[in-house]
């Protein structure tokens, strides 16, 4: 059916159609690149740059489009350096519950690539989101409840080569801090505000809450 359809209405017009009926079934954290795709398709036009983003535990402390380079297509951020899918309990989980093994041993040893905080170019930022539709319309029924997955996904598609022209936002040296794994010896604050380790106001602060140490300090600031 899926095939007929593709044939149909041509790939992104298919994408967006089966990937509405399959929004209804799939988590929050799966069904949220459906409505990101659908919302750029209409309003794409008015927009050059697009952060895709998690919201609950994501603070600004400055304005991350300002930092952006010129000939940007796709950022991908990056998690703690030194943990890498294999020997994260959590990522080597959704991986191998949607890959196998196989895919494991193939990709493992790289390091972990948050999903939640990706920008790029508006047509940078839909390619990206037309692939993982796809890809979650094929392997987003399989756990339509489950947290996390769009994880497993977005780091399978990335380390099988499924994107071009992109790079990455390395964890302490860049605008986008990711701390859930990151030690708090490793986090340089200065008056309420978290810099890198080029001495840079960090844009984004990514999972700040696991350091309740910090949290306080950094919410009074914003």
């Amino acid at each position: 059916i899926f095939l007929s359809v593709f044939k149909t209405l041509g790939v992104k017009n298919a994408i967006c159609k089966i990937g509405k009926i399959t929004a209804f079934y799939c988590s929050v954290a799966l069904s949220r690149y459906y409505y990101y795709l659908d919302f750029l398709i209409k309003h794409s036009h008015k927009y050059e740059y697009v952060l895709i983003s998690d919201v609950r535990d994501v603070v600004f402390q400055s304005n991350p489009f300002e930092k952006l380079p010129e000939d940007l297509n796709l950022l991908f951020a990056l998690e703690n350096k030194n943990i890498h899918l294999e020997n994260d309990a959590s990522n080597s989980r959704w991986l191998n519950n949607l890959y196998g093994n196989e895919i494991m041993q193939k990709i493992g040893a790289n390091i972990i690539s948050c999903s939640g905080t990706t920008i790029g170019s508006t047509n940078g930022i839909m390619h990206y989101l037309e692939i993982m539709v796809a890809e979650i319309i094929k392997q987003g029924s399989k756990f339509p409840g489950s947290f996390g997955y769009d994880q497993g996904i977005h780091n399978y598609l990335l380390y099988t080569c499924a994107f071009s022209n992109y790079d990455f936002i390395k964890n302490e040296e860049d605008f986008i801090l990711t701390m859930v794994t990151l030690p708090k010896e490793n986090i340089i604050e200065k008056d309420g505000l978290i810099y890198n380790k080029k001495n840079e106001v960090v844009s984004i602060l990514h999972q700040y809450n696991w350091h309740p140490q910090l949290k306080l300090k950094v919410l009074e600031n914003l």
